[in-house]
Formats: C-alpha cells, structure tokens, sequence
C-alpha cells in the first residue's frame, strides 16, 4: 500500500507515522492484523527516539507543503483532497 492508501482516512498520530514508516520500508508490513504490528512498534512514536521523532517530522513537513491535511481536534493526518468528515 501507499501512504496515500493508509491515510485515505484521518489516522492517529502515531498510527499515521506508523503507516509512514512501513512505506519507507523501516517496519514490515505485517502478515496478520494491521494493528498486531502497529502494537508490537508503538512504543518508538511515545518516547522519545530518533525513529519517532524523523517520522513525525516527515509527517508536519508534508502537511507544510500541503500534501496532508491536519486535524488539532482528532490529532489526525490524512491525505489532502478528502473533503467529507
């Protein structure tokens, strides 16, 4: 999947870099339940760690350019052009 197929949808922070990081090719995409593999890695985005935190800057650079969308209620990505709530 792309980025812009995980995040069609508002994700989570954390999960929305999770996502992030599986199309870099840094977490394996997980053979079973997609949040099994975001449970056994979320511990990198709540703490403080380089991983974590070049994946959330990742993140806030591609909403400054526009290419997602930020929701400081839901603090939530998704990808920019989806209109509805």
């Amino acid at each position: 999947m792309t980025l812009k197929e995980y995040l069609l949808d508002w994700r989570d922070r954390d999960v929305a870099a999770y996502c992030l990081g599986i199309t870099l090719g840094i977490f394996p995409v997980s053979s079973g339940d997609f949040w099994e593999g975001f449970r056994e890695y979320k511990h990198i985005f709540w703490c403080n760690g380089h991983t974590g935190d070049l994946l959330d800057k990742i993140l806030m650079e591609l909403w400054q350019i526009d290419i997602l969308e930020w929701n400081d209620d839901k603090e939530a990505f998704r990808w920019k052009g989806k209109q509805d709530d």
